[in-house]
C-alpha cells in the first residue's frame, strides 16, 4: 500500500514538473525599445494602450505614438505645453486629453492630411487648470460615466 502511495505521488510529481515546463515554454517575447528606437526619453512615466490598438507613452520629454513598428514623438513644437507628460486619456468618445507637469491639460487635435501625415499645426488646445506652472500639474485623467476628471496634489 505504501509502495503505490510513493508511485502515485511521483507520477503527481512528474506531471506537475512536465506541466510548469509548458507553462514556461509559453512566454513571449519581450522587446525593450529605447532612443535609440525613436522614443524621445528612455524614462517612461506611463503607458496606455487606445482602442485603436496603438501605445502611448508619457515621458519627460513629451508624448509618444507606437504603431507596432515606429514610433510618432509629440512635444513643445507641436502645441504641447510642457514636455513632461504624466497621463493620457482615451474618453469613450474617442477625444485624447493629455495631463502635463506644469501646463495644465491639453487636447489632441490630430488632423491628418490624405497620406496620412500630421499638419504642420498647433496639434493640442490647452487648457490651464492654475495661475501658474506650479498650479498646473495635473498627474492624472479619469473618465466617470458622466464627465472626465483630472487629479492633481
Amino acid at each position: 500500500m505504501a509502495c503505490s502511495a510513493l508511485v502515485a505521488s511521483s507520477c503527481l510529481a512528474f506531471a506537475l514538473s512536465l506541466a510548469a515546463a509548458s507553462v514556461r515554454a509559453q512566454q513571449l517575447p519581450v522587446r525593450t525599445y529605447t532612443t535609440a528606437d525613436g522614443l524621445p526619453r528612455d524614462l517612461l512615466l506611463r503607458i496606455v494602450r487606445d482602442s485603436h490598438g496603438f501605445l502611448w507613452f508619457c515621458t519627460a520629454d513629451g508624448l509618444s505614438r507606437f504603431n507596432g513598428y515606429e514610433f510618432t514623438n509629440y512635444g513643445v513644437e507641436q502645441g504641447l505645453p510642457n514636455p513632461v507628460i504624466n497621463d493620457l486619456l482615451e474618453t469613450r468618445r474617442g477625444v485624447y486629453w493629455v495631463a502635463t507637469n506644469g501646463g495644465g491639460v491639453a487636447r489632441f487635435n490630430p488632423s491628418p492630411l490624405g497620406n496620412g501625415q500630421p499638419q504642420i499645426r498647433n496639434l493640442f488646445t490647452v487648457y490651464p487648470v492654475g495661475d501658474g506652472p506650479s498650479n498646473n500639474r495635473v498627474n492624472v485623467l479619469y473618465e466617470d460615466p458622466r464627465r472626465a476628471n483630472l487629479g492633481r496634489h
